[in-house]
């Protein structure tokens, strides 16, 4: 991504390290998956519920979640409690840019829908559609590169920046 919004979360950099730290250097034995979390618990249930069983036994699940609120509702805590072999991360407030599916959301955009004209939402889940199995009939994966002191550089200089402006 060439440019990111400017995070006020208190526990930026500690998130950032978390992430990034995933991203780079995953845990062995472990999957790491990133959600964009959506406020329907129950499916949000059905989704981790489905995760589990289709992973590996043995396998640590690695899951990195936004910061919605759906993580914090009880069944979805007691659903964590008793799944041990599942752990959350968070990226921080006002940092989608971390999150890697918004990277596969952002290029279904910019591949498909963008200039798209469909005359009915049929079409436009069979134009998504279509683009979701071409892209898991032809995967690559998303690799991420930039470390924490590059992306902590880029922060700093943006507000340098924005200093200078006020």
């Amino acid at each position: 991504m060439k440019q990111f919004k400017l995070a006020r979360d208190p526990q930026f950099v500690a998130k950032l390290r978390d992430v990034v730290g995933l991203y780079l250097d995953p845990p062995e034995r472990a999957v790491v998956f990133s959600f964009d979390e959506k406020s329907q618990i129950q499916e949000f249930l059905a989704f981790l519920n489905r995760m589990v069983r289709t992973v590996t036994k043995g396998l640590a699940i690695h899951v990195i979640l936004d910061n919605y609120a759906t993580h914090q509702h009880a069944a979805v805590q007691r659903w964590l409690a008793r799944h041990k072999r599942v752990q959350f991360h968070f990226i921080p407030t006002s940092a989608s840019w971390l999150n890697l599916v918004e990277r596969f959301f952002s290029e279904l955009m910019e591949r498909q829908i963008r200039r798209l004209a469909v005359t009915s939402v049929a079409q436009l889940i069979t134009a998504i559609t279509e683009y979701i199995d071409h892209h898991n009939a032809h995967p690559t994966p998303f690799v991420w590169t930039a470390t924490v002191q590059q992306i902590l550089q880029k922060v700093r200089k943006a507000h340098l920046t924005l200093a200078t402006l006020h």
